[in-house]
């Protein structure tokens, strides 16, 4: 059976290599960042590269690639939008190399990855999407003045930009975002939809041109800034009707590989869609393994033609990303401690078979409250770093 090389070992990365090794599936991995928990996994064969994104990581991969049969082509599994951009376009050059699930529709993937066209996609399929405009310069500022109506989301149309999204609530702050993120333009601005973290719901699909094979939902408990940021606490859970807007979404598509989509319930139980994700698998693709569909597997079983079953068992784990937030689990016990007697908890890097990881990431902790407490002390007393 041919290998896996799963590009970046964040702890997505790292959610992924055990999910794949643990199968019996032979993983290298690649990471340009030593300092990272996953770099320490023993479950793949990690190399270092100088670059993980742009051209840096297509000649990484053709670097690695002279280490393998030429008859044993690798699955790729990117784990980031700009991973998934920069193979989709280079993939002519890496396709006598390595096998992709989605090698055959990334035309439509590379056209989902940019935030610009989702207004017209469910606009399409009748879905409410929140009330978006695109400012590309400073000049649509002016034109939009009169326009928006506060609050506001920005976020950057293109994959990974400097910033994740940001909460306007008027136009000076807009203006302050553009003149601090300018190399992020051009940005969506989108109309907020009220609700806290608890009305932020995800469903994550296989599909093989487009017929599901895998689905999982998962609800979102907090987030990392409130309501805007990434997840750091994800249950799963049984929800028809976001399966069903999920599948709207994503219908005649044609897509193939992992795919997912966040959506946000407004207070009168409708639901918007709020981003899809697209070649790859969600950040938080832990709860899915956890619960019973193990889509790093499931899409290697696809590319490489071997059947795989995945039974979902819904409410069986929460996960808890405290790489992200150290004290989300300890907030959580102290808020609704008697509801973990039903599910486990599970973390990014702690895992038995594969202590290295947690070690580094707790040491990396450690370090990181260190000097923020010593900043914090240097503020209180006046006092000045030594030189």
């Amino acid at each position: 059976m041919p290998p896996a090389v799963v590009i970046g070992l964040c702890a997505h990365g790292l959610a992924t290599v055990r999910s794949l090794a643990k199968s019996g599936v032979r993983v290298h991995a690649i990471e340009a960042n030593k300092s990272l928990p996953g770099f320490g996994t023993r479950l793949a064969q990690v190399h270092w590269v100088k670059e993980i994104h742009g051209r840096g990581l297509i000649d990484a991969l053709l670097e690695l690639a002279a280490q393998h049969s030429p008859d044993t082509k690798p699955v790729l599994f990117p784990m980031n939008d700009k991973m998934v951009q920069c193979v989709g376009r280079y993939w002519e050059e890496l396709s006598p190399f390595y096998l992709l699930s989605w090698s055959d529709c990334r035309v439509n993937i590379l056209r989902l990855l940019n935030k610009s066209h989702l207004a017209q996609h469910c606009e399409e399929r009748e879905l409410l999407y929140p009330q978006s405009w695109v400012i590309e310069s400073d000049k649509d500022l002016d034109r939009l003045r009169t326009q928006l109506s506060y609050p506001v989301v920005l976020k950057p149309s293109r994959p990974m930009g400097s910033f994740k999204t940001f909460l306007a609530r008027n136009i000076a702050d807009i203006e302050d975002l553009i003149a601090k993120h300018p190399a992020d333009l051009p940005v969506l601005a989108q109309q907020w939809i009220e609700g806290d973290d608890a009305q932020l719901f995800f469903c994550a699909l296989y599909l093989d041109q487009g017929n599901v094979l895998a689905r999982i939902e998962g609800h979102k408990l907090r987030s990392s800034p409130p309501a805007l940021g990434q997840g750091t606490i994800f249950e799963s859970v049984v929800d028809e009707e976001l399966y069903r807007v999920t599948r709207n979404f994503f219908a005649d598509t044609n897509l193939t590989g992992p795919v997912a989509l966040e959506v946000k319930k407004d207070p009168s139980s409708s639901l918007w869609v709020i981003e899809p994700t697209v070649g790859r698998t969600e950040f938080c693709v832990s709860v899915c393994i956890e619960n019973g569909v193990p889509l790093p597997y499931i899409e290697y079983c696809q590319v490489v033609g071997a059947n795989y079953q995945a039974t979902a068992t819904p409410g069986k784990t929460r996960w808890f990303d405290t790489e992200k937030d150290p004290l989300c689990y300890a907030r959580f016990l102290l808020s609704e401690g008697r509801q973990l007697e039903r599910q486990k908890a599970a973390f990014p890097f702690l895992d038995r078979s594969d202590y290295h990881p947690f070690t580094r990431g707790l040491w990396r902790t450690t370090k990181r409250a260190g000097t923020g407490l010593r900043h914090r002390l240097e503020r209180l007393t006046g006092s000045r770093p030594r030189q």
